[in-house]
This record gives structure tokens, sequence and C-alpha cells, in this order.
């Protein structure tokens, strides 16, 4: 007798027959649709709009358009537009100028940087909050795919809810979008056996490239895919992929391939491995953090992982594309809670899935749902953009009050001389504010280092061996957060005089010319030597 791995292996060259979209195995062909449906369908449609709303209403905060890394990006995206070209060594930091550097978001740092020019801060929270409803509609579409629509809508709501921290005007947004497109596009061609629903893999991977780093995500995403058939064997379980083998590994192969196609080739991979191997930002930077369970999204992320873990227990199925997917998440996840989006969002699938595929013929009625809440969505979300609280004004004074403006225009009119040395969080605004003065440090970690990072923030929070740091000690001209441990400090040390301080920032200079200062170093050193 055959098992169904056994017919499915027999039968995996070939398409064979079909089975209806709205077809659940076991369970045969769905019901006809009623007319009492239609009123379920309107509720749906609206409770789609209110979700939109919602993702919009949350989006538009001035703090999601001032983000320590935006300026950063807006300041790459105005050199590539100045110099036609991309940069491959550092051109902003005293610490690392000259070193190597990789601009692997250089089409976001254009986009923004363009939208910045064209429309400042508002521009930029509209985009954030477009790509934000563009994000949850996704998911929406992907689970969608299973069930009655209201519980894609509920489910997409905890996704947004764990995901809440992403609002924010960074490329991770594009890869929240990409890998939920991605999710949708490979379940179609496992599900139905077409080819076709791959085709689009190599195009997607190849922009991806281009705006975000963690476009290896979207690979293994894939090649858990690929590797479905061959675990299932191994195992002896279940597979009801339809598609063989070799179209998975030709779609990964492709796919991989179009990541190349981008202005720094295969060493855009380098960046993959300076990331892989770092381990400051782990420990130091907030969003690589794991997570504290000390807010609602955490929570939101927790409750659809266990949900998740109930479904795949309760179902009786020994599903291992969603296992898979599920355990894949949890590590990503739970190790950095940036990453709990990606939780959230393969949580949320394995839930819908257990519920089993939709009912047939709502194609037609999913793209009228969609057709009714999109442009009344769009139509709030333009509104609510509109108001005063987020009007340009304001959020140049969220900016004001965030970053050191009052201090870095001290800076500028009373030319004070560098080297520059500042806080992390600060570096990425101090290089678009005062782009004739290089930092320090900025929010591109991989290209300072885990030595230089965990120095500068040691010395940040006014550690023991605070003085240690050398670009502290050799700096012209040391620009603090006022309410700073390093702050506090020097104000009391006689080798640094404060020169300017409002509510923000601090501004210090050494007691003695930097020169000077340079001499006598150079002089208790060479004293040192003589001793020993």
């Amino acid at each position: 007798m055959l098992t169904e791995i056994d017919i499915d292996t027999q039968t995996a060259g070939t398409e064979g027959p079909e089975r209806s979209p709205g077809e659940v195995p076991g369970k045969g062909p769905a019901r006809s649709h009623l007319p009492g449906d239609r009123q379920r369908w309107l509720m749906d449609a609206l409770l789609l709009m209110c979700l939109l709303a919602v993702v919009a209403a949350k989006a538009v905060i001035p703090a999601a358009a001032v983000d320590e890394d935006l300026w950063w990006h807006i300041a790459t995206g105005d050199w590539i537009l100045a110099h036609h070209a991309l940069p491959v060594h550092d051109v902003f930091s005293t610490s690392a100028m000259g070193a190597p550097w990789i601009a692997y978001t250089w089409l976001f740092d254009v986009l923004t940087s363009k939208i910045y020019s064209i429309w400042g801060l508002h521009g930029t929270l509209t985009f954030t909050t477009l790509l934000m409803m563009t994000f949850i509609g996704c998911v929406v579409v992907l689970l969608s795919q299973y069930g009655r629509m209201v519980r894609a809508i509920a489910l997409g709501g905890l996704v947004f809810a764990a995901s809440a921290p992403m609002v924010t005007p960074r490329p991770w947004l594009f890869t929240c979008i990409f890998t939920t497109i991605e999710l949708t596009l490979l379940l179609q061609a496992r599900n139905r056996g077409r080819i076709a629903w791959l085709l689009p893999l190599p195009l997607l991977f190849a922009l991806w490239a281009n705006l975000h780093i963690q476009f290896v995500y979207g690979l293994g995403i894939l090649g858990v895919f690929a590797l479905e058939r061959s675990l299932a064997k191994v195992l002896k379980w279940p597979c009801d992929a339809r598609l063989p083998v070799r179209w998975w590994c030709a779609a990964l192969v492709a796919s991989t391939l179009a990541t190349l196609v981008n202005p720094y080739g295969w060493r855009l991979y380098i960046v993959v491995l300076q990331y892989t191997f770092q381990s400051a930002p782990l420990q130091l930077i907030k969003e690589m953090l794991p997570m504290q369970f000390r807010s609602i999204t955490d929570w939101a992320a927790l409750f659809l992982a266990m949900s998740a873990l109930y479904s795949l227990a309760s179902s009786g199925r020994k599903n291992l594309l969603m296992m898979s997917l599920l355990v894949v998440s949890c590590w990503f996840g739970f190790h950095t809670s940036r990453d709990a989006w990606f939780l959230a969002v393969v949580s949320a699938l394995v839930i819908a899935d257990s519920s089993g595929l939709a009912e047939a013929g709502m194609a037609k009625i999913r793209w009228t749902q969609w057709a009714i809440a999109l442009p009344l969505s769009l139509a709030l979300a333009f509104a609510v953009l509109a108001s005063p609280a987020v009007s340009p004004a304001a959020l140049r004074d969220a900016a004001d009050k965030r970053f050191p403006e009052k201090a870095s225009a001290y800076v500028q009119s009373h030319a004070l001389p560098g080297p520059l040395y500042n806080p992390y969080d600060w570096g990425g605004y101090l290089i678009w504010r005062l782009p004739g003065m290089p930092v320090s440090i900025d929010g591109r970690a991989n290209l300072h280092g885990d030595e230089r990072l965990s120095r500068s923030t040691m010395a940040s929070l006014g550690a023991e061996n605070w003085s240690d740091d050398p670009e502290l000690m050799k700096a012209g001209t040391i620009l603090l957060q006022r309410s700073s441990a390093l702050s506090s400090i020097l104000r009391s040390d006689s080798r640094f005089r404060l020169v300017y301080q409002d509510d923000v920032a601090s501004v210090f200079q050494p007691a003695l010319p930097v020169a000077l200062v340079g001499t006598l170093n150079v002089l208790a050193e060479e004293q040192a030597i003589y001793l020993r």
C-alpha cells in the first residue's frame, strides 16, 4: 500500500488535477454563497478599512518622522545625487574616514533624500505611513487565502500591534513588505503547483537587495520551501507541496543571482558577514536587544507565537513547512526585538493555515472588499496627515526637541574646530546638520566595529575608563546630550570647559588648545616609556 508521501513523490513531476482554491483537503468543495453573506462581506470591507485607518493613525505621529538613522540616510542620498556615484569609502566620520564602506541601502537613501528635499519631514512622515499601511495590507492579503476575511483582519491587527515599533522612516519597512509578498507568492506556487507564481521572485530580490540588507531573510525563507519535500522524505512525513524540488532550487538560484544586480555586486555579502559576526550591537543598541516585555508590542508577538504553537499542536497534522517557518521566525524574533514583526507575520500565517483555504470563488469578492476599503482608508490617512499636530512646523519642533539643532547652529556660527566628538544616537543627525565636520561615530554599526561602538557607549555612560577613549581626548569640539553622564563628568573636569548649553545639548571644548594637548600627551607617553 502506498503512503501519502509515496503518492506525492510519484506525482511530483506532473501538475495533475488542480485542486480548487476553495477546496479544503478532506472536506470537499466549499459551499455555495448565500444571499445573506453579502452583508458579512460588506462588514468585512468596513473592518478592513478600520484596520488600515488605525494603522495610519498610529503612524501619523511626529516620532515616526524623526528617527536617529533617517538623517544619515538623507545625507548619503544627497552625496549620491551630488556626485552621481556611489560611495566606496567612508566620507562622513573621522574614525573611519577612508575605510571601505558599502552603502547597501543606497536606493532607499536616494528616495528619502528626494522626498525630504521636496516635501521635508512631512513628506517623510507620509512616506512612512504609506509603507506601514502597505505592509499591513499585504499581511491581510496573505492571511485572507485561509478561512474568513474577518479572521485575516483580526490577525493583521495583532501583527500591527507587534510591529508598531517599526513605524520609522527606515528601509526595514521594505523588508517587511517584501517578506510578506514573497510568502504569498511561495504559498500560491506550492498550493497550486504553478511555476508562474515563482517568476516574480528574481525581480523582487533584485529590488530588495538595493534597498535593505535583510533580503537574506527572504533567501532563507525560499530555502525552507526548497528543503520541505526532501526533509519530509527523511522524516517520513506527509507533504502536499505540488511543485518538484528542482523548481524550488531553480527559484533559489535565480533569486540569489538577482541579488548581485546591485552597484557593489558580490561585495554586498561582505555586509551580511559583518553583521553576522558583530556582537556589540546585540548588547548595546536598543532595537537589537531581545524583547523586554515592557510594552504591549512584545506581548502581542508572544501571544501570536503561543497561539501558533497551539494551532500546530491541536491540528493533528504534521505540517513540516509551517513548523520550519515558525522555528526560524522564533529564532530571529526572540533574538532581537527588531525582528518581532517577522515572528508575528509567520505566527499569524500558521494560525490562519490551521483553518484551511478560503471558500471557493472568493477572489472577486476580495477585490471588491479592497476596492471599498482602500480608497476610504487612504482618504482618512491623508486627512490625518493634514492635521496641525503633524504640520511641517510641528514636525520641525519635534526634531529640535530630540536633536541638537541649536547646539549645531552654535558650532557652525562660531566655527568651532574639529575633530568632533558625539554620542552614537546623534551621529546620523550631525552628519546631515554639520556636513563640513566629520562625526566620531554614527548609526552605521558595521562600519565602526565592535571595539569603537563599545568604547563610545561606555564613555557616554560615564564608565570608569571614560577618559581612555582617544577620540574624546583628541576632540576639538564635544557635543553631548545635556542629561548624559559624560556631560555631567566633563562639567566638573578641569581639562574641559563648557562653551554652550541648552535644554537638549551641551558643547564642550578642551581647556587647552588641541595642538597643545596633543603635544603634552606625546611628552607624557615618552616620559612613561623612559621611566620604564
